[in-house]
């Protein structure tokens, strides 16, 4: 029943996933589950954007005949916007109560259809965003993008932001937050 995405294995419709990987994909009824998606823990900053691979998208065509692949998000998104004086090395982002936020996943989905993602429960409590020394400005604020799997932190969330200097700025919420497929918090 697996199969690499791409092969010639008679399946009923087409299936790509971004970013290109080599991942197995199983067919039942009208959805199709591929294993072995591996969730970034480590991310790269690109300027009002993503870097490569951090933000994954699966897309299942009408048929096999059909070419026109609607990509559609898996993960969302947490838009940090922060203002000062120092280059940023590093941006942590680590759920409150433990919650898994990278690492290897399942992704279920069909035919116009949203996709569905599953975290391993030994997967990684953190993801970092590794800035290269990203310039802040005191008066208009920096963006800076972290894909997550759709998660509640029930607890809230804490931001670790390290400057190029050696120094670091821990931010601290308690409150409930959610990040949604697709939706940006």
């Amino acid at each position: 029943d697996y199969d690499y995405i791409g092969s010639s294995y008679p399946i009923s419709h087409n299936v790509a996933f971004y970013p290109f990987a080599e991942l197995t994909c199983k067919e039942e009824g009208q959805k199709y589950i591929i294993e072995n998606v591996e969730i970034p823990s480590v991310q790269s900053y690109s300027y009002d954007s993503f870097g490569w691979g951090a933000f994954p998208m699966m897309a299942v065509s009408a048929d096999t005949e059909d070419v026109d692949f609607r990509f559609r998000n898996i993960c969302g998104v947490l838009k940090l916007q922060l203002t000062g004086c120092m280059p940023v090395q590093s941006i942590t982002v680590t759920g409150n109560s433990g919650e898994v936020l990278a690492g290897s996943a399942t992704v279920v989905s069909a035919y116009d259809d949203v996709p569905e993602l599953t975290m391993s429960s030994d997967g990684y409590k953190s993801v970092t965003l590794e800035c290269y020394s990203v310039q802040l400005d005191e008066d208009t604020p920096v963006s800076f993008l972290i894909s997550l799997p759709p998660t509640v932190f029930n607890n809230g969330f804490t931001v670790t932001v390290k400057d190029t200097w050696g120094g670091s700025n821990v931010f601290v919420t308690s409150k409930k937050n959610e990040i949604t497929r697709s939706g940006i918090l």
